[in-house]
């Protein structure tokens, strides 16, 4: 049973929302906001808590489930939309099982998904400080936010810098941050070693990249995503491109502990709320290297 009320979950949401504001999403496709609500009525008489619990994850699976409703959060933070595509029914899916035990168990679920991505200190900001280090650039988003007049905002990033950087360097530094040890690379083919090849421009986009890319304005000399199809892969690869893919969610998971889980715990103190922010133990990409 839920132990905070529907104005305590709103101040919640309030907050998620000033780090992560919602016309800042792609709302053409994606699915953010509360997508479960769980909170008792505010005329209830069940006593509730007065410290929230909000547990932080990139994906939303059933382990990260259990992890939840073992640890008594009241909310998760799904950066993935939890709910899609849209359901037209509830069956015994995965997924649907999931979202009657979270509901059984009082825990609301809110996704803020490709918010994320766009706003300033957002997830492609990580990657492209991860990938340019600390070579001073000029920073734009590729696509700009139409919420937005901040150039620096909006989907993907792209840098330019007048200093050369080496490949080899960057992969280490790319691997430490996010924490993984390993990852893909297409170097075109007249680079015969890692060590050769040197890069001033760069361009990011969390998760899966190709169609952002798209709109880059100029050749870049790298890209680092989280994944790509062979067909894009190889088309940036014969133009002369490098590109890097950890993939998809190694993309997006540090972010929660680098920046996410600080900048709302700065947030809710700010608006005097007592909430502890955990980040998931059991969220995990679903892909593994043997």
């Amino acid at each position: 049973m839920s132990k905070i009320s529907n104005n305590q979950l709103q101040a919640l949401v309030k907050v998620i929302t000033k780090a992560y504001p919602k016309a800042y999403a792609d709302n053409k496709w994606d699915n953010t906001g509360l997508l479960i609500n769980s909170a008792l009525s505010n005329n209830s008489t069940v006593f509730t808590s007065q410290k929230q619990k909000v547990l932080l994850t990139i994906d939303l699976t059933k382990e990260v489930c259990q992890e939840a409703i073992d640890k008594k959060v009241d909310l998760i933070l799904a950066y993935h939309p939890f709910i899609f595509p849209k359901w037209n029914a509830i069956n015994e899916t995965t997924q649907h099982e999931s979202a009657i035990k979270l509901i059984q168990n009082g825990i609301s679920v809110y996704s803020p998904h490709t918010a994320v991505d766009a706003v300033k200190n957002g997830m492609n900001d990580m990657l492209i400080d991860i990938l340019k280090g600390d070579v001073k650039a000029d920073v734009v988003a590729i696509e700009q936010s139409k919420a937005s007049e901040d150039p620096v905002e909006g989907f993907g990033r792209v840098f330019q810098s007048d200093k050369e950087q080496n490949l080899s360097d960057t992969l280490d530094r790319i691997k430490k941050n996010l924490g993984i040890n390993h990852l893909q690379i297409a170097i075109p083919s007249e680079y015969k070693k890692l060590s050769d090849f040197h890069f001033k421009s760069g361009a990011v986009c969390a998760g899966s990249g190709a169609s952002v890319f798209n709109g880059l304005k100029s050749k870049v000399e790298l890209i680092l995503t989280g994944e790509m199809s062979h067909h894009d892969a190889l088309r940036y690869k014969q133009q002369g491109t490098c590109v890097i893919v950890v993939n998809h969610s190694n993309s997006e998971r540090a972010y929660l502990s680098r920046t996410m889980k600080c900048l709302l715990d700065s947030l809710s103190k700010e608006a005097d709320l007592d909430v502890e922010w955990v980040v998931s133990e059991t969220d995990i990409d679903p892909l593994q290297v043997y």
